[in-house]
């Protein structure tokens, strides 16, 4: 729903009129940093509607909190957490024209599950009718639902497969440098003449490489380095037995949560709890990638405990080594390593 201008414009007026409401006995400095604040807040508050376009839903409270206190960190100190005993839900309803509203557990409308956590705070303005929010958060949870299942995962497999890509390039060109060191040091026990030969004939052969193959530098990932040891153990050097915990998988999400962000610009729709919720599934399923779980809304998030490990066992049958989920059916192949793989910017 869009605001229409006579409504965004009694919206404005009054987030003047609460601002100032009630400051007549405060210090003009006290009531200048009042309404400076106030206006900060709408004006983030609009931004993140925005975000929402062309749907006009609630606005998750702890994100647009999070933003104030970011930009306005001296404005926030002073007025939020001195003059209303640092309860943002009570300086958005006085002075900001924004209301608060608290996720009942299953009371949320078809697929607003999807954008809408159970216990958390969603805002609005004032001037809004809640049940047409609340219908825009629907709508929106049908865009976060049909982009967790396609952009999501698929971004999520493809950042994995770019950092386990760098890892396999970096393996060969250790090699490739061990190779080489090798035959130096067998060229300085042959005579002068074959020494130079062969310098020349690796120079020229390194030229070549060089204008054939991508350096190394361009696979890293550098703020990915906690999934490196992961995809070594799981992917590059499996070996039967070999266990790794759900819960060791968290942090490496939470690196992966990041990349998500910068590639997937509606995932601003999402606070951060939740996203990872939907993140940490979609690592599962591409680790998982046989008989994978199911992505499911955030109220239906059964693997969200993280609990059990990932066991490596070899299949006799496929002549390969294969990835299960302990204690279920699920279970997964290594992927290979395509030569052509790049990474995607």
């Amino acid at each position: 729903m869009d605001l229409t201008q006579s409504e965004a414009s009694r919206s404005d007026t009054a987030t003047s009129s609460e601002a100032s409401s009630g400051s007549g006995s405060l210090s003009p400095a006290v009531a200048e940093t009042l309404m400076r604040l106030a206006l900060a807040v709408r004006g983030t508050f609009t931004t993140m509607r925005e975000e929402q376009s062309p749907h006009h839903g609630s606005v998750c409270s702890k994100r647009l909190q999070d933003r104030i206190q970011r930009d306005f960190p001296e404005e926030y100190d002073a007025i939020v957490n001195v003059m209303y005993g640092r309860s943002w839900k009570k300086y958005l309803a006085a002075r900001a024209g924004i209301l608060c509203f608290e996720v009942a557990h299953n009371a949320a409308q078809p697929n607003t599950e999807w954008l809408l956590a159970t216990g958390v705070l969603r805002c609005y303005l004032r001037t809004e009718n809640i049940e047409r929010v609340k219908e825009a958060d629907s709508m929106l949870g049908c865009l976060v639902r049909d982009k967790c299942r396609g952009d999501l995962e698929r971004s999520c497999r493809t950042i994995l497969m770019e950092e386990f890509a760098a890892l396999h390039f970096s393996h060969c060109a250790v090699e490739e440098d061990s190779d080489e060191t090798s035959d130096e040091a067998a060229y300085e026990t042959s005579d002068e003449a074959a020494y130079e030969t062969s310098e020349e004939t690796a120079e020229e052969a390194a030229e070549e490489t060089s204008e054939d193959k991508f350096p190394v530098e361009d696979y890293s990932l550098g703020s990915l380095a906690l999934w490196q040891p992961v995809l070594r153990r799981l992917w590059m050097h499996p070996v039967e037995g070999r266990r790794v915990r759900l819960r060791e998988l968290r942090r490496c999400c939470q690196q992966l949560g990041f990349h998500v962000r910068v590639r997937c610009r509606w995932t601003e729709l999402l606070g951060n709890n939740l996203l990872q919720r939907y993140i940490r599934t979609c690592v599962l399923r591409v680790l998982l990638n046989v008989v994978a779980p199911p992505l499911e809304p955030s109220t239906g998030g059964n693997l969200d405990a993280m609990d059990g490990a990932l066991v490596l066992s070899f299949d006799a049958s496929l002549g390969e080594y294969t990835l299960r989920l302990e204690g279920t059916q699920l279970w997964g192949r290594i992927p290979p390593v395509p030569g052509h793989f790049l990474r995607q910017e």
